[in-house]
């Protein structure tokens, strides 16, 4: 049996997490959840996710600074960031993606939310096979 999906859900939103574990559970992931980019970084130190969701809006620490945070303080963990954010803006979302990381729109649509999860792991698994 293969060994279960782990999902970080990183936002400030209350709603969003809530909608992200009822996905992640009917999906069977696993879910950890945190309400600010810092506040995930200590989860970080405990789990290692297979894929991590993160908002690019919050306050304190955005969901850019999150993931250079990331990389920096993790720089072993390879692990696939989708972003999910209801900025549309050209600079946000090429930034956000210039790392190799998707970006989702918000509102999130569960299917999808789960097809960009799955394609990440997936991709993600392959790129570390090919090393």
């Amino acid at each position: 049996m293969a060994a279960k999906e782990i999902i970080l859900a990183i936002d400030d939103d209350p709603a969003v997490l809530k909608f992200i574990k009822v996905v992640c559970h009917h999906a069977a992931y696993e879910y950890h959840s945190a309400d600010s980019g810092a506040h995930g970084l200590e989860l970080l130190e405990q789990i290692k996710p297979t894929a991590i969701l993160l908002d690019v809006d919050m306050p304190e620490m955005d969901g850019l600074k999150t993931h250079d945070k990331i990389r920096s303080d993790f720089p072993k963990l390879k692990v696939p960031v989708i972003f999910l954010s209801a900025k549309k803006d050209l600079a946000t979302i090429s930034e956000a993606t210039s790392w190799g990381s998707t970006y989702l729109l918000k509102p999130i649509d569960p299917q999808r939310l789960l097809a960009k999860i799955e394609t990440a792991i997936h991709d993600a698994r392959a790129k570390l096979a090919s090393l």
